[in-house]
């Protein structure tokens, strides 16, 4: 496995201003699992690797009446298929989730 760099922003402004540092050789590991994947076949060859699980708030899950819905970038399925929100109000999406993953 080809050596890189780790880092873990606190915060989303942090987080850009490393993408566009390293403008195409990182990557951002959000869950990891196709990441680490992709790098032990050798088929992604980041020099630095974003990890963004310590920033707030990129898991949520919001609701409001005329104003839709909006998913976090770090919302797992899990949480997709268990929300009451998304239950009550987008259906698909809930059972969607429920087949497409597994509880680990």
């Amino acid at each position: 496995m080809k050596r890189f760099d780790y880092i873990r922003p606190s915060d989303l402004r942090e987080a850009i201003a490393l993408l566009k540092e390293h403008n195409g050789r990182s990557a951002i590991l959000a869950g990891g699992t196709d990441l680490l994947v992709q790098i032990k076949m050798r088929a992604a060859k980041p020099e630095l690797l974003i990890d963004l699980k310590a920033i707030p708030n990129l898991n949520d899950i919001n609701f409001e009446k005329g104003n839709g819905l909006a998913i976090g970038a770090l919302t797992t399925l899990r949480e997709l298929e268990a929300s009451k929100v998304i239950r009550d109000n987008y259906t698909a999406i809930s059972e969607s989730a429920l087949i497409i993953g597994s509880i680990q």
